[in-house]
């Protein structure tokens, strides 16, 4: 789809007609627990859960809501983004770039150690 945009954008930027993909994240909606076989009684209470899981995966310490991606588009759509043409407008909190910087530091020394410690080699990691 990426791609496509990308062609696409170019065959008709010449004509003033700009096309952009957009790209979202982990967003709050009924869809993950539908997926997830949860009972249509317990939807509701599903969506908390996923709020926090989510919540717990990108950079930005939050889940994406409906509006964040709503958000994006109202901005492609705009005036505001007349410059921009054949991107791929990623909205997913930084989860692109990977875990947050916190976590992955603490899992690549956590794992050297005790990848050092299992096989019985002395080290400084961690202190």
């Amino acid at each position: 789809m990426i791609h496509a945009s990308r062609s696409v954008a170019s065959e008709l930027g010449e004509h003033g007609i700009r096309v952009n993909a957009l790209s979202p994240g982990g967003v709050v909606t009924e869809i993950f627990a539908r997926e997830m076989g949860v009972p249509e009684h317990q939807i509701a209470q599903a969506e908390t859960v996923t709020r926090r899981m989510l919540s717990q995966m990108a950079p930005i310490a939050r889940a994406g809501e409906s509006k964040d991606i709503a958000d994006a588009a109202v901005y492609l759509a705009g005036d505001e983004s007349s410059y921009v043409n054949g991107h791929d407008f990623v909205v997913d909190g930084g989860l692109i770039g990977g875990r947050k910087w916190t976590e992955s530091n603490t899992w690549f020394t956590n794992e050297w150690a005790k990848a050092f410690d299992d096989a019985g080699i002395e080290h400084k990691i961690n202190g």
